[in-house]
């Protein structure tokens, strides 16, 4: 590991603060108090609905997912937009260590001043590096145009290492200034993605972390590269799943969690229900009890990732990762639906199968 990557790292564990339960950055940035609650997904969640999306309208939403995404995100963690192209370069160290923390094992970047364009340089990126696709990836790096102030600004994908190439390229700028240096450049246009406060006052009483029965937290579960249980994993702030489950169906996301949730099963060796149930808690998703009551199955969640994104109150995701691992671990067919949900000072919700 090269010093930057150590000093990067030192830092990151310096603000990000786990518990049974719950994943926080909470750290001052110029003068501003920054808080914000993160979840833990498994690689393997993105990779197979990323799978699923076969249409160019498919691919493109969850491109503009990613991308609404990190505009928002930048936001709450305070960035400030550059008024000249040439000044972006500040931001790119920063922006390189963030990417380095979790979801790449290395990135470089180029900055081009004529015409204006940032370009991205992957390794072993998180996603795309296993299904050769990175929609949302590549949005991501679209919204990063919030540097510039410029929703104009997207990315484009020109190699991918899960398609046969050495590394991950992506250019980010205007699609004019693209296509002059790649004429073939696929670049999808999204001007129009919506802009909301993450950081407002509900999300931080809601995620304010508190001590819960669950013993663990995502520390005592991953190893090297954060993979844990025969799979890869990687730190998002909350509001990227509420953007998925608001946007995508809720049939496929559980569906495909539910896949998940099955291999996360099997590869844990678990004896009792109730040990899921303290994996998935120490992902970030607060207080997770198991119970069995008259032939039903109950699971109590307490401390729900909260964030005003939260729309159909179904939980697709949470929903198909237990059925998936209590199907797998039972040998009987559980499907888990929402019972009801409570909003107090806290965000629970209670599931039944």
């Amino acid at each position: 590991m090269d010093l930057e990557k150590f000093l990067a790292k030192l830092i990151f564990l310096g603000i990000h603060k786990e518990q049974p339960g719950f994943i926080i950055l909470s750290y001052d940035f110029k003068k501003v108090k920054i808080f914000e609650r993160d979840i833990v997904l498994p690689e393997d969640f993105i990779v197979e609905l990323e799978k699923l999306s076969t249409s160019v309208k498919e691919a493109y939403e969850l491109y503009k997912i990613g991308k609404t995404f990190m505009w928002n995100y930048l936001s709450l963690v305070n960035v400030k937009p550059v008024s000249n192209w040439n000044d972006i370069e500040r931001y790119c160290k920063d922006f390189a260590r963030y990417f380095r923390i979790s979801i790449a094992s290395d990135l470089k970047y180029r900055l081009i001043k004529d015409p204006p364009l940032l370009e991205l340089y992957f390794r072993d990126w998180v996603v795309c590096r296993k299904n050769g696709l990175g929609f949302i990836n590549t949005g991501l790096a679209a919204g990063l145009g919030f540097a510039a102030g410029k929703k104009e600004i997207e990315a484009a994908h020109l190699k991918c290492q899960g398609r046969g190439d050495e590394m991950c390229v992506v250019v980010i700028g205007l699609p004019e200034n693209i296509v002059k240096v790649y004429p073939s450049a696929r670049i999808w246009k999204c001007p129009d993605i919506k802009e909301y406060k993450i950081g407002d006052i509900s999300y931080k009483i809601f995620n304010k972390p508190r001590a819960i029965s669950n013993p663990y937290s995502f520390s005592h579960f991953k190893k090297k590269n954060l993979t844990c249980f025969g799979m890869r994993y990687f730190y998002v702030e909350t509001t990227l799943l509420h953007l998925l489950e608001q946007n995508i169906s809720g049939k496929i996301i559980f569906e495909v969690a539910k896949i998940i949730g099955s291999k996360i099963a099997s590869n844990m060796n678990a004896e009792y229900p109730q040990e899921i149930c303290n994996f998935v808690s120490a992902l970030g998703f607060g207080e997770i009890n198991y119970h069995k009551v008259g032939g039903k199955r109950i699971v109590k969640v307490y401390h729900y990732p909260y964030s005003r994104l939260i729309r159909n109150y179904d939980f697709p995701y949470l929903r198909g990762i237990l059925s998936g691992a209590l199907t797998q671990l039972t040998g009987e067919e559980v499907n888990f639906k929402v019972k009801k949900y409570a909003v107090t000072n806290t965000f629970s919700l209670f599931l039944e199968a």
